[in-house]
């Protein structure tokens, strides 16, 4: 007669109950110019019966980037005795920091990650040509060139053309849009003004690029005004 074989138990599955990790983060601007860095100061922390406490001694890596698909490595870091740690970079257009924390030597603790506040980079615009006259007509003709040195141009150029009577209060008398031809991105209007002012060009900052103000022309009172009296 054979003994009954061993009965086999049915394997336990032993669970590890991860420590929460957290990053908080400050950047020294939002809004930076191109070619200008940013420093970015890093709190890594994790949570305990008494609240959270700085994690100390750890380590893990900073991207940044516009989202997950466009991101640059910044670098890695390894967290000072209060948890912390900065970083400076030169980002080449907007987005924000990507914080991951390494936690492959100590599986008690959550390989959390965090994101900065978004920083917007905006590239350099300039007007390289403006002028204004008055035409045969007696319309006042605008033109001009913008260019975007910084090697990037807004999907639509909108240039504001703008009078003023004193050259000290001014208001936009029509809005055009700026496409290349040949020589830089040009623009030009034709106004029906009549009076003596000045006129200037106009291009807006927006969350990429700089905003430009082109060189202020004066153009005198069309005849008919003048020997009006107006």
């Amino acid at each position: 007669m054979h003994p009954d074989p061993p009965l086999l138990s049915e394997p336990v599955q032993i669970g590890v109950d991860q420590i929460p990790t957290r990053f908080r983060s400050t950047v020294s601007s939002t809004d930076i110019d191109f070619g200008q860095p940013v420093t970015v100061s890093v709190k890594v922390e994790q949570k305990t019966a008494d609240g959270w406490v700085p994690l100390a001694g750890h380590s893990g890596g900073v991207l940044f980037g516009p989202d997950d698909a466009q991101t640059d490595l910044v670098g890695g870091f390894t967290t000072a005795d209060d948890g912390t740690f900065t970083m400076d970079y030169t980002p080449w257009q907007g987005g924000y920091f990507q914080f991951a924390l390494d936690t492959s030597d100590d599986p008690f603790l959550q390989a959390g990650t965090g994101t900065s506040d978004v920083v917007h980079v905006h590239r350099a615009s300039k007007f390289t040509a403006f002028t204004a006259a008055r035409s045969d007509t007696g319309q006042v003709h605008a033109e001009g060139l913008i260019d975007f040195p910084d090697g990037w141009m807004p999907a639509r150029i909108n240039v504001h053309i703008q009078s003023s009577p004193d050259g000290v209060n001014w208001s936009t008398l029509t809005t055009v849009e700026a496409s290349w031809g040949g020589s830089g991105n040009d623009f030009a209007a034709d106004l029906d003004e009549s009076g003596a002012a000045y006129y200037r060009a106009v291009f807006d900052a927006d969350g990429n690029f700089q905003s430009a103000t082109s060189q202020t022309v004066f153009v005198p009172a069309s005849a008919q005004s003048a020997s009006d009296g107006s």
